[in-house]
């Protein structure tokens, strides 16, 4: 409108006679401007009443679980019987966006690496980086619908029409995976290498990186070695041998091992009661949910409350109970994991050296990044390590010490998930 009027308002500045065909009015007369102010102010009060009814009704319909929108690689747009939009799996691509997804849930993966693993160049479906980093992200696999708030804040999950390609447990763990700052990262490598990338320079600080050189003769030795323009290099056979001492130190005594599984035992208790205490809050408030629908259905029936404002605190109470629902399923399945995590990450601790040499190239980068997220170096044939990892620091600890301050809950459930042995290394139980 303002606009319209400021174009009329230079148009009489240079002379040029407005004339109004639908509703003649003379401009020229003060009174006549009032009239031309609604004609054509109506019309933008119609275009945002529009606005206003298209917007309500998208976030209606996808309460209602229906997805509006273009659809994320994997699926494609599909409309019902009735004319609704929802999504379909594309049979093609949507297997592969769920292999995928279920193997980054692992957290023994970079984005990039699982990227161009199955949306490269090549692939049946090639997605940019950004792209595969918002397929991370995004619940619609998990089978959710992410509804705007209207008061801005974070967005609604609602369960969704589609068919899931993951589940509710695994989108949570690609959460967590990505909010991860020490992924192992693992390289493919030649066996003669282990330490490649995991090694810094003592001498500039940069990671360096390993290759064969040639002697005179013609024979190849591998070294470790920086970057072009510094002249740290140390034998490869060397820096492995001695690598191989050093683990050493980080192998589980008997006794702390055994200790280990009598802490374990408390341990399993305290989250069995803190679970419990979780779930019966959980359970009081669906039940203050479900109460709460029930005075609406109530409100409702006595006509004490329009259909518009009921459907309104129905969703939100539904919607909440869904959520709650879904928080008490991964409060099972969490806790289990990380009892199994542990057990696993004493088993292999206490036989570190047996199974680092068994491991191929893979697992043994796996078990050296789990160890030392922070990197090791190498200098005068001595290993150095800013800090181990979070696990080992407590595992290897002293046994008296340990005696008297067993490890809190809190303490092995924030570490487990990263510190855990890598798959198919979990030795059997003593």
């Amino acid at each position: 409108m303002f606009e319209s009027l400021a174009t009329i308002s230079l148009l009489e500045s240079l002379g040029v006679k407005i004339c109004c065909v639908e509703a003649p009015m003379d401009l020229s007369i003060p009174e006549s401007k009032v009239g031309l102010v609604n004609s054509l102010l109506l019309p933008e009060v119609e275009n945002t009443r529009r606005s206003i009814s298209t917007k309500n009704g998208m976030i209606q319909a996808a309460m209602q679980g229906y997805f509006l929108g273009i659809a994320p690689v994997g699926y494609d747009n599909f409309r019902t019987v009735d004319e609704k939009s929802t999504l379909i799996i594309v049979p093609e691509v949507g297997p592969i966006v769920k292999k995928a997804l279920e193997e980054f849930s692992s957290g023994h993966f970079t984005a990039e690496e699982i990227r161009r693993k199955y949306f490269g160049p090549d692939s049946v479906r090639p997605v940019s980086k950004q792209t595969f980093l918002n397929m991370l992200r995004n619940p619609t696999y998990a089978g959710k619908i992410a509804v705007p708030s209207i008061d801005g804040s974070d967005p609604i999950l609602v369960e969704g029409k589609h068919q899931p390609l993951i589940s509710m447990t695994t989108y949570m763990a690609i959460q967590q995976a990505l909010k991860r700052k020490n992924k192992i990262r693992i390289v493919k490598d030649r066996d003669e290498f282990p330490l490649r990338g995991l090694l810094i320079c003592p001498l500039c600080g940069r990671i360096s990186t390993a290759s064969w050189s040639k002697s005179r003769n013609g024979n190849k030795y591998p070294f470790y070695h920086c970057l072009k323009g510094c002249k740290f290099r140390v034998p490869g056979n060397s820096a492995n041998e001695q690598f191989r001492e050093f683990l050493n130190g980080f192998v589980l005594k008997p006794e702390v091992y055994n200790l280990y599984k009598l802490v374990l035992d408390d341990l399993i208790k305290e989250l069995d009661a803190d679970r419990i205490k979780e779930l019966k809050t959980i359970d009081s408030k669906i039940k203050e949910l479900k109460k709460s629908i029930e005075h609406f259905d109530t409100q409702m029936m006595y006509r004490k409350m329009d259909s518009e404002t009921y459907a309104r605190l129905y969703n939100k109470c539904h919607h909440e109970m869904t959520a709650l629902e879904e928080q008490r399923k991964f409060l099972f399945e969490s806790n289990k994991e990380t009892i199994t995590n542990f057990k696993s990450a004493l088993g292999v601790h206490s036989s570190l050296v047996a199974i680092f040499e068994l491991a191929d190239i893979r697992e043994k980068k796996e078990i050296i990044g789990s160890i030392f997220p922070d990197k090791l170096t190498f200098h005068g044939n001595k290993y150095r390590t800013a800090d181990a990892g979070q696990l080992a620091q407590h595992i290897f600890q002293d046994i008296n010490t340990l005696e008297k301050n067993k490890m809190k809950k809190e303490t092995i459930s924030d570490l487990l998930s990263k510190q855990a042995p890598p798959p198919g290394l979990e030795p059997g139980t003593p």
